[in-house]
């Protein structure tokens, strides 16, 4: 039994490897993840000195830091490749745990092939580590609720040097919760309202057990003591996001929103690929037949498992705090997609065998539809910022770069190795968010305020302009922008996939913009 265990285990892991790899050298930066290349390039101290000024926890950026030593973007995705594989292991034992050798192997399977969390393995981001550090708390969790000390009352005496064992055992899951969850406080506070749910739910399950109850609450007197030396710059950092982000309030359309990417992150039904339409159409049927399934074996069970009850409460508390925060977004609720994994897993290991068979393809065919819009589509291909960098690299002389969004400004600095002389149109201290903030971390003189200042600077200049690269979405051009155009030559110099480049001259009369026969080709 343990020989087969462990082979379908090495099996699932090779293919999540497998699956994180494709492509892991050919996708270009995106803008989140050259911040994290460009702040590894820091000092310790200059490091330490912005960390409170960011929106994701310190433990992400500090570990990157000691990882980047070698260098390249391509070597630092590798962290995230290696936690979203863990991830994938810890959810082959959850199911082991809740189901059995089928289960953990369907689940397995699911997870590491689901094109959102092998999305979020590939990227030098800190929610792919904060999500396997939740699941780490969370199967320690699951593992106290299974031991044989939470059947038994707080004892003392002999009494309890009889069971003795089994309070330790539990007493190290306890510690090993502990640890897990400071961790993934530390890396994103995503992972505080799924932690909460689970605190709530394992207390509940506890409340017979008096002895463990006491631990598991001292245990998160603990994970609140330490998290309060980060505890003011959080609430900082999430009051600065809901200022700068603009994101709609939950809503029916949200939830939909969260549980399309966590079924297949295939195009929307807008894309005008046919082909992505019966994909996402078949996936909805498919996946909501197997959700409402999974709930309603737990409730024949005659009790609702906590995974279910974790999730279903984790993303009751999610709407709760986006009724009064406008941070609902899909990413924010990544911690909560191995547990729809789950939850799909155990609907389609209730059925009988062939049944199984035939959904569980079906599945699976689905996540390969899924990864391949990922990996072949434009819709998922990110800005051409190398080719750019390149391009401004081999042209060039001194000249400022000015960018018209803060999304080209990391990965075109990292790409051509400094930061000094970049500008972003209409940045000041004073309309920086949590989305702008990093550029001005960075490199404390890009802002730029109005034309006098770019005017000081030099009459003629790049302009780097960012458009979005997605087919069915029309990039509306920034005020400032248009502005910019009014009062400067502009010559188009390289038109690619998401960005353009262009010579710039102030108070010049237009030379003329090249044709369409000398842009670059949508790659």
């Amino acid at each position: 039994m343990f020989n087969r265990r462990l082979s379908f285990l090495l099996l699932v892991l090779a293919c999540a490897l497998l699956v994180r790899l494709i492509g892991i050298s050919e996708r270009d930066l995106y803008c989140d993840e050259a911040v994290v290349m460009l702040y590894s390039k820091m000092s310790w101290e200059r490091l330490l000195q912005i960390l409170p000024h960011e929106n994701y926890g310190p433990l992400w950026f500090v570990t990157q830091k000691l990882w980047n030593y070698v260098d390249g973007y391509v070597w630092a995705r590798l962290l995230s490749v290696a936690l979203g594989v863990a991830l994938v292991a810890t959810s082959f034992d959850m199911g082991m745990r809740i189901g059995g050798l089928q289960l953990a192997f369907i689940a397995g399977l699911i997870t590491a092939t689901n094109c959102y969390l092998v999305s979020f393995s590939q990227k030098v981001w800190s929610y792919m580590p904060c999500t396997t550090f939740v699941m780490f708390a969370l199967l320690a969790a699951v593992r106290l609720l299974q031991s044989r000390a939470i059947s038994k009352p707080y004892m003392s005496g002999s009494e309890l040097n009889s069971s003795a064992r089994d309070f330790n055992e539990a007493s190290w899951l306890i510690l090993t919760y502990c640890i897990a969850a400071l961790l993934a406080l530390y890396t994103h506070y995503i992972a505080l309202p799924v932690l909460i749910v689970i605190a709530i739910v394992c207390a509940v399950h506890l409340r017979h057990a008096k002895g463990l109850l006491a631990r598991w609450c001292i245990a998160h007197l603990i994970i609140a003591s330490m998290m309060l030396p980060w505890a003011k710059f959080t609430l900082q950092r999430v009051s600065s996001v809901a200022h700068g982000f603009h994101m709609s309030k939950a809503s029916l359309l949200g939830i939909l929103d969260m549980l399309h990417d966590f079924t297949t992150f295939a195009p929307s039904v807008h894309h005008a690929a046919i082909h992505a339409r019966i994909v996402v159409i078949l996936a909805a049927i498919l996946f909501s037949y197997l959700l409402v399934r999974g709930f309603w074996t737990s409730v024949m069970e005659k009790k609702l498992e906590p995974l279910s009850v974790i999730f279903l409460l984790g993303v009751t508390l999610w709407i709760m705090i986006a009724l009064f925060l406008p941070v609902w977004h899909p990413r924010t609720l990544l911690p909560l997609a191995p547990l729809y994994c789950l939850i799909i897993s155990k609907a389609l290991a209730s059925h009988r065998r062939k049944i199984t068979i035939v959904l569980s393809s079906s599945v699976l065919a689905l996540n390969l539809a899924s990864l391949w819009f990922y990996f072949a589509d434009e819709a998922y291909a990110e800005a051409q910022w190398k080719e750019a960098a390149g391009y401004l690299m081999k042209h060039r002389k001194s000249e400022p770069v000015v960018h018209s969004s803060v999304l080209s400004f990391a990965p075109i600095t990292y790409h051509m190795g400094s930061t000094s002389g970049h500008m972003v149109l209409g940045l000041t201290e004073e309309t920086a968010t949590a989305a702008t903030n990093f550029v001005l971390l960075i490199e404390p003189k890009a802002r730029l305020e109005d034309f006098e200042e770019l005017r000081k600077a030099a009459d003629e200049f790049w302009l780097v302009e960012t458009t979005d690269w997605r087919p069915w979405i029309k990039w509306r051009s920034d005020r400032a922008v248009v502005e910019l155009r009014s009062r400067a030559a502009v010559e188009l110099a390289l038109y690619l996939r998401g960005v353009s480049v262009y010579r710039c001259k102030l108070n010049g009369r237009k030379t003329g913009s090249k044709t369409d026969a000398s842009r670059g080709d949508w790659m």
